[in-house]
């Protein structure tokens, strides 16, 4: 009886150290430690924020972000215009998506909101009364 306890015991610490590193690797494997680490800063600095809010000091937040909204909203952006409009100027070649065609950009109409080009005869329905 002294013996099968003694071994149970010595098996019981083998499964153990087993169990441990087997462990320490699927979560090295799987980057566990490295997403909680991340997590935890994450919600560090989300704590920081929210005490600023709630300390009335959004001001000083903003100075530090308003270099970047300014970079943002500065950037160059074209009115999109409404429906298609010709490409009679245009060099180069694409794809009509009504016949399925590759054909010259002069020839075709395009929608600079939705990136589509179409011959006039294969606007769809609807865009018909959009085109120019």
């Amino acid at each position: 009886m002294n013996d099968g306890g003694g071994l149970l015991l010595i098996g019981l610490i083998i499964f153990v150290v087993v169990f441990l590193i087997l462990r320490e690797f699927w979560c090295w494997y799987w980057k566990i430690n490295l997403r909680v680490n991340l997590l935890t800063k994450q919600n560090t600095l989300l704590e920081e924020v929210a005490s600023a809010l709630r300390r009335g000091k959004s001001e000083q937040m903003e100075e530090k972000t308003k270099p970047q909204i300014d970079k943002l909203s500065n950037e160059k952006r074209e009115e999109e215009p409404i429906g298609f409009v010709s490409l009679s100027g245009e060099e180069g070649e694409a794809f009509c998506l009504g016949c399925r065609k590759v054909s010259p950009k002069t020839e075709l109409l395009y929608n600079k909101g939705t990136g589509e080009y179409y011959h006039e005869e294969c606007l769809p329905v609807d865009a018909q009364s959009q085109s120019e």
